[in-house]
């Protein structure tokens, strides 16, 4: 940490290979609110030689990286040894894209850091990364640059999936939470607003690979107005993807999508509004599906917060206490008054903040 070069050279003319002679004390480094690791609960500390004193003895080559798998660097008995070692794990999948804090995860959730070189491929990918193995709040593989990731081969293919295996846990093949999923569905509803986001991003969209119960799921894409690769209604698209539950919303999330062409949207589904309202009898079977309500009138207006002259979110349907909300289309600049009949509604079914929720994408699936 913080080295120096003692005999007239530049720390940056070194390279992987060099002997070195280095100098200097051991210091154990532990930031002041500690590393809080649940996993590894008494690593209080870095060992690391500070200040170091550096002399150049002469070109060499790099040893040969250690061939370990994934749990050798990050179960309790082992990883300590393996910290600050150059090592290789071949032929592991990504499980999750580059996240915000620059890392990326592989076969058995081990992180990827970015400390030394970036990288950012596709959930499903199949590498073999070369690396340092460091721990900062977590063991994690640092590779040095463009050739220590390379192709691999061998790794487990994604299964290919219908939704009904994902929102149905009485599938036989429903899959656990952070497996790496494929799904192949037409685009139903795309949150095509970025005012809500940070930095412009528009986020999320909705697809079914049919129509009826569980044949519909949100997919968790974040993407701005530049990007190449946009979903559009009527999107058929081959999805890879992790399956998550998001405080209880099923999603696939750590997208990599294809577009296959377009193809017709699924009809929506006629449903009675208080079989779909939080804690009706149907809700959790249709939970990303396009439904629509009919012979509805509105109840009481919707807001975020608990002040009535704010933040108005949308509306409930009276008798059932379906809310109506304004994610995906703004009905609630003008709001419709109180008792405003509706011949019906059309939506994505959606659940948020504990509650089911209808979401109309435009105003023509507001037909009074």
């Amino acid at each position: 940490f913080m080295p120096q070069r003692i005999d007239g050279g530049d720390l940056a003319d070194l390279r992987p290979g060099d002997h070195v002679k280095v100098e200097g004390p051991i210091k154990y480094y532990s930031p002041k609110d500690g590393f809080n690791d649940d996993k590894f609960p008494n690593k209080t500390h870095i060992k690391e030689i500070e200040g170091a004193k550096i002399s150049h003895l002469g070109a060499g080559d790099p040893p040969t990286p250690a061939a370990v798998t994934p749990e050798d660097l990050l179960a309790a008995e082992s990883a300590e040894g393996w910290e600050g070692v150059l090592v290789k794990v071949e032929n592991v999948s990504v499980t999750k894209p580059v996240g915000k804090y620059g890392d990326f995860r592989v076969t058995g959730n081990l992180a990827v850091d970015d400390d030394l070189y970036p990288h950012n491929p596709a959930v499903g990918e199949c590498l073999s990364v070369t690396g340092i193995s460091v721990y900062f709040y977590g063991f994690r593989l640092n590779p040095r640059g463009a050739e220590d990731i390379a192709v691999g081969s061998g790794c487990a293919v994604a299964p290919m999936l219908s939704i009904k295996d994902i929102q149905d846990e009485s599938s036989a093949t429903h899959p656990a939470v952070d497996e790496t999923v494929k799904v192949s569905g037409v685009v139903t509803a795309v949150d095509g607003r970025a005012d809500d986001h940070p930095g412009d991003k528009y986020e999320g969209f909705w697809i079914q690979d049919g129509t009826g119960a569980y044949s519909g799921i949100y997919v968790y894409y974040t993407w701005d107005a530049s990007a190449q690769n946009k979903p559009v209604e009527g999107d058929l698209v081959e999805v890879t993807a992790t399956y998550k539950e998001f405080y209880d919303v099923s999603e696939l999330s750590g997208v990599t999508f294809s577009s296959q062409g377009q193809q017709s949207v699924p009809a929506p589904e006629v449903l009675d509004p208080a079989d779909i309202a939080t804690d009706g009898s149907k809700a959790e079977q249709y939970e990303g599906v396009l439904v629509t309500v009919e012979d509805v009138e509105v109840g009481d207006y919707v807001h975020k917060s608990n002040d009535p002259e704010k933040d108005m979110v949308g509306f409930t349907l009276a008798g059932s206490g379906l809310m109506v909300e304004a994610p995906l289309y703004d009905f609630v600049s003008s709001p419709p008054a109180k008792g405003t009949h509706y011949q019906s509604i059309t939506g994505v079914l959606h659940y948020s903040f504990s509650n089911f929720k209808l979401l109309p994408r435009s105003a023509a699936d507001m037909v009074e």
